[in-house]
């Protein structure tokens, strides 16, 4: 291995460090986090029945896993992924830059807000696409850069809380070409967020295709108020691939 790949592989660890010596915390995350409610829920509003076997990278302590009856979960923080084995998840240590699986072998691959805290996110998405069968699907949840949310997080790195510390937040734009260059040229599906109060907007994102799936209650502020999160299909695709994005 290369004296820059051992850096990356070492910097990877490192990042993931945080999510093992504070699983019990990640972990009781998803027992408040409204946030996670409703990416689940978007997530279970997909129509298309998802191709076993199914794994999930970056599983952390198995609660997407464990809801949306994923088998196979990959992490490398191994506190974290001793939780998700207690939910019947059957779990490797490892990093999504570099699966430990042969080509073609795995129906579903899901990279749920796992592109953030990647060394290098493109060869995830590229490594996904080497694991999976013909007509297989790749769903990714992410949290673009600009959007709301992601300006939130970002503001949460900078005054320095432990589990961004690491995170970086990419635009759609970037993650498209990216799943092009794996040879996943079009997505399935994407989504966003807009004010509930914002009647034109809602209207025009509708005229667009988009459906509301969910709300976010107390989401924006200056004023606060709710957020309506809205989801269209893109027709067209080569290879089924979603792509859950927070802003377009």
């Amino acid at each position: 291995m290369a004296g820059s790949e051992k850096e990356n592989l070492a910097d990877r660890y490192r990042a993931a460090k945080v999510f093992h010596d504070h699983a019990a915390e990640y972990n009781g995350w998803f027992d408040v986090s409204l946030e996670y409610t409703i990416e689940l829920a978007a997530l279970k509003s997909l129509k298309t029945v998802m191709v076993d076997p199914k794994i999930e990278i970056g599983v952390g302590p198995g609660r997407f896993a464990s809801d949306l009856d994923v088998a196979f979960g990959l992490d490398p923080a191994r506190a974290a992924l001793c939780l998700a084995l207690q939910r019947g998840i059957k779990c490797c240590q490892g990093i999504g830059e570099e699966l430990p699986l042969k080509d073609g072998t795995v129906g579903t691959v899901y990279l749920l807000f796992t592109l953030c805290f990647g060394i290098a996110p493109q060869n995830i998405i590229k490594e996904s696409g080497r694991a999976l069968m013909d007509g297989g699907h790749l769903v990714v949840g992410m949290i673009p850069a600009g959007s709301a949310w992601g300006r939130h997080l970002v503001a949460k790195k900078r005054a320095g809380n432990v589990f961004y510390e690491h995170a970086n937040f990419y635009r759609i734009a970037a993650v498209r070409a990216w799943l092009a260059e794996a040879g996943m040229r079009n997505c399935r599906s994407c989504g966003l967020e807009v004010r509930a109060t914002n009647a034109a907007a809602v209207e025009f994102y509708r005229k667009h295709g988009f459906q509301q799936v969910a709300v976010r209650h107390g989401y924006y502020r200056k004023p606060r108020e709710n957020a309506l999160i809205m989801r269209r299909t893109i027709e067209n695709f080569r290879k089924f691939t979603y792509l859950n994005g927070r802003s377009v």
